[in-house]
């Protein structure tokens, strides 16, 4: 399978919703407590994510066969929770999340976005989880 990574747009919106709110459900059924239990979309909601497609801050990775999102994760180059912030000379990425059932475009999706890293001269790429994960 091929991918392309790309800066989300409104139209993508649908699909970023329910990959997030499907993971939301997967969580539960496997007992991951994360997204399940934090009152995900009250803390972001749509407009969250109709924000990030303004600011140019949500990225969406999409077969090239069909121009399905398989993937989205928001990328930010400031992060005041880590104590060595890097400013611009890093990526961070939230809200990382994969299409239930489509293997390997987690590890594709973290690759493009290291590979968008280096072509925008950042330094780190990091990513937002519990330490615990």
């Amino acid at each position: 399978m091929h991918y392309e990574l790309k800066q989300g747009s409104l139209s993508d919106l649908p699909q970023v919703y329910k990959i997030i709110d499907d993971r939301i459900h997967w969580m539960d059924a496997v007992g991951i407590r994360q997204w399940n239990v934090t009152d995900y979309w009250e803390c972001y909601p749509e407009s969250y994510y109709e924000k990030a497609v303004h600011d140019g801050t949500l990225y969406v990775l999409k077969r090239t066969d069909d121009g399905q999102v398989v993937s989205v994760a928001v990328l930010y180059e400031s992060d005041a929770r880590w104590a060595d912030q890097q400013g611009p000379a890093s990526y961070y990425v939230h809200h990382l999340a994969t299409r239930i059932g489509e293997k390997g475009a987690g590890v594709e999706m973290v690759r493009q976005c290291e590979q968008l890293a280096a072509e925008h001269q950042k330094r780190y790429l990091r990513l937002d989880c519990p330490i615990d994960n």
